[in-house]
C-alpha cells in the first residue's frame, strides 16, 4: 500500500497567495478561483474539527483564512475587470458600434 503525502491547506494558502494573479489570463483567474476556494474550506475545516490543535496553530490557521479570502477579493475583482474589458472589445468590434463611432465622429465635425 503507497501513501502519498499532500500538502497543509497551510502551504497551499501560502503558495495561493504568492501567485501573481495580475499577470494570468481568464482561464488562469477561473482556475486560481477555484484553487482558492477549495483551500479556504480545507482551513475551515481544519479550524473548526475537534481535534486537539495548539493555539499557535489554530491562529496561524485563522490567519491564513482570512488572508486567503481577502485575496479572493482581488481575484474577483480582475475576472470582473478582465470580463467586462472582453465584452467591451467585443462590443468595439461588432458591426454596429463601428457604425456608431462613424456617426459620432460626423456629427463631430
Amino acid at each position: 500500500m503507497t501513501s502519498t503525502l499532500l500538502p497543509s491547506p497551510a502551504l497551499k494558502a501560502t503558495d495561493l497567495m504568492r501567485v501573481n494573479i495580475d499577470l494570468l489570463t481568464l482561464v488562469e483567474l477561473d482556475n486560481h478561483a477555484i484553487n482558492v476556494l477549495y483551500t479556504i474550506s480545507e482551513l475551515n475545516d481544519y479550524i473548526n474539527s475537534p481535534t486537539r490543535k495548539s493555539f499557535d496553530l489554530l491562529r496561524d490557521a485563522i490567519r491564513l483564512a482570512k488572508k486567503l479570502s481577502i485575496h479572493m477579493l482581488h481575484v474577483r475583482d480582475l475576472v470582473h475587470a478582465q470580463s467586462a474589458a472582453t465584452a467591451l472589445m467585443h462590443a468595439s468590434n461588432s458591426r454596429e458600434s463601428k457604425y456608431a463611432i462613424i456617426n459620432i465622429n460626423s456629427t463631430a465635425l
